[in-house]
């Protein structure tokens, strides 16, 4: 059927119109325009829906270009083989993408790790652990390199806020208290192990974990009966690491006896651990079993020849006897077969620091610089070496040098640093700077009773002995329930045949489950002394004792 005059020219007018835009503007292929004929004439008019979508075509295809450069860019130059093509199209993809390139990061690190490229390891980690902040080996293999960078602080800082990441996980948590533990952090460690013992939603191995760890930092505190309350509560005796921390704490609250029976019944489960073994060894050499000492020590070297352990404490054994020639070629023979074995060094330097052996020390000092190994351990020992030989005015040039040279130790080592420096300021007779620094030390937190009891012997050693007995006081004061601490300051008075306190302190000794037996033998047979008959609270304290010691352990 034909179409009309009419229909016929407007539909050649709509083609005509079509033509002359397509030739003017050049948009045949772009803009879809339709003709509308009205009174006035031809309008050309924009189809806005057609023009959106081309639009949008256009961007689509633009993205989709885009996108796949982008996962090509990251698949074959990159090397990420994890990552699809959705993870990078997808938006709400692009949190998984992110992860997976956190995790290619930190497997790129640890390929350089096994090739000692070391900046690029740490770098690798660093940008992983920022796109990927959950990643715990990252995590934790970042803070090991903080550690031996000896940026403690941000070691500790990286693990803390890796808590909020990994709440349920008891390998993380282990890692880190046992951080925490190396860098004597023993109230933050009861702090954090107290959170998640109150969380009725830790499993019994999470609490089991955070009890041990809580329990190991109340001993290193000398609080003992708390430590015990955590063991008994959390079954922890059943485990090695608990048998251990018992006989540890019968040991220092004055049973020995006990402590080597728990320690050689542990031995007897456990044959070829060396740490259990190393443990025992070191008791019998303290009580004089020197034999017995050296036969095990024996048996260590057999089982493990390339470990440090035995050949030191064969070494101090020697070091005990007189045996001085055979002392130095264990000597010689150690810093030769342990030249590259930094910890093995420090345990070596720690043998000569407590020997006075200022030469020994020194040359270890200067073999682990020359070496690059960490020296700022053996750099401290110097310090102490010079003490123990009574060279106070050597210790003192020396620390004033190593905190010239290393001004960030004054706030890594600040405790260590004032001990040191008020013992051998002491030492000179210069009491009134000796007490600024001892004042400096006892400002500090972080101070476990081990060190308490070294540095009071020290200033006793130099003639400070009220010095000494301020220094156990205030900690006995600041924790009550500090047996190593009130044990040595007893003894301290004891020694000194200073009793005015001591009814007061053993009878607050004898509040705590297992006082040492000698001590209050010891502290008894003072009191019953006719000299000290008009001596305040001498009566119920020997009431007291007497009752005590009639109760067999």
């Amino acid at each position: 059927m034909s179409k009309s005059p009419e229909k016929a020219d407007a539909s050649a007018l709509k083609q005509t119109a079509r033509d002359r835009v397509r030739e003017a503007r050049g948009w045949e292929r772009v803009v879809p325009v339709f003709i509308h004929r009205t009174e006035e004439g031809v309008q050309v008019v924009v189809h806005w829906r057609r023009l959106l979508l081309s639009v949008f075509a256009l961007g689509a295809v633009s993205v989709l270009g885009l996108t796949l450069a982008a996962w090509v860019y990251v698949y074959s130059y990159k090397g990420v083989k994890e990552v699809g093509y959705l993870h990078i199209a997808l938006p709400w993809r692009w949190d998984e993408y992110r992860v997976m390139r956190g995790a290619h990061y930190v497997a790129t690190a640890k390929e350089m790790i096994a090739t000692a490229q070391w900046r690029g390891a740490y770098l690798n980690l660093r940008v992983g652990l920022l796109k990927d902040p959950a990643n715990r080996e990252g995590r934790l293999l970042l803070a090991q390199f903080y550690g031996m960078l000896r940026r403690f602080e941000l070691a500790e800082e990286t693990l803390m806020e890796g808590l909020s990441y990994h709440r349920t996980d008891d390998a993380y948590l282990q890692a880190m208290l046992q951080f925490l533990l190396q860098q004597q952090s023993d109230a933050r460690i009861v702090t954090l192990t107290g959170e998640v013992l109150a969380d009725a939603g830790a499993g019994v191995m999470r609490k089991r974990i955070a009890a041990l760890y809580a329990a190991t930092a109340h001993a290193y505190r000398g609080s003992y009966d708390r430590a015990e309350d955590l063991i008994a509560a959390h079954q922890l005796g059943e485990t090695r690491e608990g048998r251990m921390l018992v006989a540890r704490i019968e040991w220092e609250r004055g049973y020995p006896e006990l402590a080597l029976i728990k320690l050689e019944q542990l031995r007897a489960g456990l044959p070829a651990d060396d740490e259990v073994a190393g443990v025992l060894a070191g008791y019998y050499g303290e009580l004089g079993r020197v034999d017995e000492a050296r036969r095990l020590n024996l048996l260590r070297q057999v089982t493990s020849p390339a470990a440090p352990g035995p050949r030191i404490a064969m070494l101090k054994l020697l070091a005990k006897t007189g045996d001085e020639v055979a002392a130095k070629r264990e000597v010689e023979e150690v810093m030769r077969d342990f030249q590259n074995d930094g910890p093995a060094l420090v345990q070596l330097a720690e043998y000569a620091a407590n020997n006075g052996d200022i030469a020994l020390v020194r040359r270890i000092y200067e073999h682990c610089k020359a070496a690059d190994l960490p020296w700022d351990v053996v750099a401290v020992l110097t310090v102490e070496a010079s003490i123990v030989a009574k060279q106070y005015q050597d210790a003192l040039d020396l620390t004033r040098e190593l905190l010239r040279e290393n001004p960030e130790w004054s706030r890594r080592h600040y405790t260590l640093f004032n001990g040191l420096q008020a013992i051998a300021l002491h030492g000179l007779g210069d009491h009134d700077a000796a007490r600024l620094f001892m004042k400096n030390f006892l400002g500090q937190a972080n101070i476990r009773s081990e060190q308490l009891a070294s540095v009071s012997g020290r200033l006793a050693a130099v003639g400070a002995a009220d010095e000494a007995r301020d220094l156990l006081d205030r900690a006995v004061q600041d924790d009550p329930l500090n047996q190593a601490a009130l044990t040595k300051l007893i003894e301290l008075d004891l020694k000194a045949g200073r009793l005015e306190e001591l009814p007061a302190a053993v009878r607050k000794l004898l509040t705590m489950r297992k006082p040492s037996p000698l001590l209050l033998a010891r502290v008894r047979e003072e009191l019953g002394r006719d000299r000290w008959l008009f001596l305040d609270g001498r009566t119920a304290a020997l009431d007291e004792l007497s009752a005590a010691l009639a109760v067999k352990p």
